[in-house]
């Protein structure tokens, strides 16, 4: 028997070792499929120009130091290749390995290496972008905005009231997971001031997941998401100096303002359309009310309707006349309260909009010094793409109904057309090439460039 006592405990010990030998390769495939880059796609990018676009860079793996990556350079006319900055540079001081680059931005001189953040934890930083004149980087942390000085290293809070449920230049759960917004500011072109989202969160529901995968234990991770019918999160646009300061609030409210660009002094507020919730804005920058707009079961009358006057089609400016020029609908809207209560997970509207009869759509000129309207041109079929306003004298728009227009700036009469049958959402813009100026414009099936 004692043969067969050793034949077996060998064949045990040979299937445990098969059983282990099988495991471990599972294990390995399993972790090169999920935590290696082993069977992913080939990407371009990302993908920055420079030098005034004659080169563009993009991230390709490096050669010498896998799985790093070098930032390559092109030529924009030859297409020649080289290694604007190798993997090996790509290190931090004291680092032994380059770092793993997901996204990066040029400075002006595309020479300096420099971490930001000063002490900030480790990926802690978020959607960092350079100052118009390279000199600043601004980024989010921890729920509020910073500007860092690179020069000096100093860096500066711009926002103290972030927290996890106050969220300044970034956004919450539900902007980012259902409308792909993330990134929430951007630099004023002449880098004085900032525009950023704010979320405040107070009052929504917690949504509450389990982790199984990051440890031995199982860990919750909760976060603010509204069911349907429940409290979203209440956001609102601002604007601050990077100097430092208070930010100021826009709304779409049926005014027009103008802004001290330097110190964001309120010096302008006046009607842009029809408006009946207030007379007007006082010194300190707050409406004066008509009276409380509480919707009711009946419905009150409430100028602008929901359109906001002005919504999201670009506006222009001619520095020269000192008009600017916006696309703006005049109309109300009767507001009435839903009296059904709510069903939780149920969709719930809490009231209903009806516009009324009379709403027209203008291209209006607005005289930036005084407020007034300097002139018109009513668009037939309604809506339509934003305003370019040329050194020419010219402005530029899109009408709903296909019409692509051109009118004198300084008087709105029209002076061309062309019709293409498209609808137009984007805002037309200019180009040169060639030593000729081009005015484009894209509609829901082309793209359409004239030359001036």
């Amino acid at each position: 028997m004692q043969p067969r006592i050793a034949l077996l405990t060998v064949a045990i010990f040979s299937a445990s070792s098969a059983f282990l030998s099988a495991s471990d390769e599972l294990s390995e495939g399993l972790k090169r499929i999920f935590s290696s880059p082993a069977f992913s796609g080939k990407s371009f990018g990302p993908a920055r120009w420079i030098r005034g676009g004659a080169s563009f860079t993009t991230l390709e793996p490096s050669t010498s130091i896998p799985p790093a990556r070098d930032i390559i350079e092109y030529d924009t006319a030859t297409g020649k290749r080289s290694a604007l900055v190798p993997a090996s540079q790509l290190k931090s001081a004291g680092a032994e390995k380059p770092l793993n680059i997901e996204d990066y931005r040029w400075d002006q001189d595309l020479k300096r290496l420099k971490k930001l953040g000063g002490d900030a934890p480790a990926s802690s930083l978020m959607f960092a972008k350079f100052s118009p004149d390279g000199g600043r980087v601004a980024y989010v942390r921890a729920n509020n905005l910073y500007v860092e000085d690179l020069a000096r290293s100093t860096i500066r809070a711009l926002t103290s009231a972030g927290s996890d449920t106050l969220v300044n230049g970034s956004s919450d759960w539900v902007y980012e997971e259902q409308l792909n917004l993330r990134d929430g500011f951007r630099w004023a072109p002449d880098g004085r001031n900032i525009a950023f989202w704010q979320f405040d969160e107070s009052g929504v529901e917690r949504f509450t997941t389990i982790n199984n995968t990051e440890s031995l234990y199982p860990k919750l991770t909760s976060f603010s998401y509204p069911k349907a019918g429940q409290k979203n999160s209440a956001v609102r646009v601002g604007a601050i100096n990077v100097s430092g300061g208070s930010p100021r609030w826009g709304g779409r409210n049926g005014f027009f303002f103008v802004l001290h660009r330097t110190d964001g002094q309120l010096l302008l507020a006046t009607p842009l359309a029809t408006v009946n919730w207030a007379t007007g804005y006082g010194k300190d920058g707050r409406p004066i009310l008509t009276e409380h707009f509480d919707s009711t079961l009946e419905g009150a009358l409430v100028c602008p309707s929901g359109g906001g006057g002005a919504n999201w089609p670009a506006a222009s400016y001619d520095p020269v006349s000192k008009l600017f020029y916006v696309r703006v609908t005049d109309g109300c809207a009767i507001y009435k309260k839903n009296p059904a209560p709510i069903d939780v997970g149920q969709r719930f509207f809490g009231g209903s909009a009806a516009g009324q009869p009379g709403s027209q759509s203008f291209i209006r000129a607005l005289d930036i010094r005084s407020g007034r309207k300097a002139w018109d041109y009513a668009l037939v079929s309604g809506g339509g793409s934003g305003t370019l306003a040329t050194a020419g004298g010219l402005v530029f728009f899109g009408e709903n109904g296909g019409t692509f227009i051109a009118v004198e700036s300084a008087t709105g009469k029209p002076l061309w057309h062309f019709e293409t049958g498209q609808a137009w959402r984007a805002s037309p813009m200019t180009y040169m090439a060639g030593g000729s100026q081009y005015v484009v414009l894209a509609g829901a099936g082309g793209i359409f460039s004239f030359a001036l």
